[in-house]
């Protein structure tokens, strides 16, 4: 499985009722695979989204094989523009876990924090950069990626 994106976010919020905080983390991940499903349109991925309380942090991660991404950014065209499309749908839809995280937990108005790792995306995205620069060659760019 490719990391195609990662989550992680803070907010500053008082304890809540355990049972009530279960069903809200549900329900966040709930719409998060919604988003996820619609905005990406992966035949096939693995979520994780890891909740903890007290003031609120989660952990939110989009992963797919590599097959089945290569396949996702072939229905863009081209591979640079559909993994540049691909890289833009998984940010939107990782800043819609956190809005959705700060309103499920009525926490719109408080203060968080959110921080984004392109993970794999990111990665490829840099790579095809330099090999469009000139700063590494195409067989040198394949062998990171074997090697990765």
């Amino acid at each position: 499985m490719l990391d195609i994106v990662t989550t992680s976010f803070f907010i500053k919020n008082p304890v809540f009722d355990r049972d009530a905080f279960e069903e809200y983390s549900s329900a966040l991940f709930d719409e998060w695979d919604a988003h996820v499903e619609s905005h990406l349109r992966l035949a096939d991925y693995s979520l994780t989204l890891v909740i903890e309380e007290g003031s609120i942090s989660g952990r939110g991660k989009i992963a797919a094989s590599a097959a089945l991404f290569y396949f996702a950014i072939g229905n863009y065209g081209d591979f640079i523009s559909g993994l540049k499309t691909i890289q833009e749908q998984a940010s939107f839809v990782n800043t819609v876990l956190f809005d959705k995280a700060k309103s499920h937990f009525n926490c719109s108005d408080v203060r968080g924090n959110v921080r984004k790792d392109g993970g794999e995306l990111l990665y490829l995205a840099q790579l095809f950069d330099r090999v469009q620069s000139s700063s590494v060659t195409t067989e040198q760019a394949m062998r990171e990626i074997r090697k990765r």
